[in-house]
């Protein structure tokens, strides 16, 4: 099992070689990725809560996942938007929360991110217009912060 777990993250990292040029994460060995994502290093902060999220050289933790795809979604890394949408929506590491989880979708629908719209929509069938009506409020702030 730990082996299917590490080919499918050096597959994830391949898929998402674009974020991040580096090894960061892969064998389990996470070190040079927490040094780079300390100081800053927005792709390597994504490849960390990659490494939180699917537990691989470090036990599995969603809330440092989403401390991690937080910092990284702040400086315009879409999967990390998608992944913290995603997260809230679950109420994985965070307190389920369908305005949030359609806020950072809509943050990272803007740049045209497939899957975030195509959740977006979704979670806007099941949200109420006062909902909706936050979560765009939100996700406008945010980007007037952000970007």
């Amino acid at each position: 099992m730990k082996i299917l777990q590490k080919v499918c993250f050096v597959l994830l990292l391949t898929t998402f070689s674009s974020v991040y040029g580096g090894s960061c994460g892969v064998d389990g060995d996470v070190d040079d990725c927490r040094v780079r994502a300390e100081q800053g290093d927005a792709r390597a902060q994504f490849n960390l809560g990659l490494s939180y999220y699917n537990g691989l050289g470090v036990r599995q933790n969603y809330k440092e996942a989403v401390r991690w795809f937080r910092k990284s979604a702040e400086q315009g890394i879409v999967r990390s938007q998608y992944n913290l949408g995603r997260m809230y929506a679950t109420g994985q590491g965070v307190i389920q929360d369908y305005v949030m989880a359609h806020m950072y979708w809509s943050i990272a629908a803007v740049s045209g991110d497939e899957w975030s719209i195509e959740n977006k929509g979704r979670a806007e069938n099941i949200m109420t217009d006062s909902q909706l009506s936050e979560s765009q409020k939100l996700a406008r702030e945010w980007m007037r912060k952000h970007q």
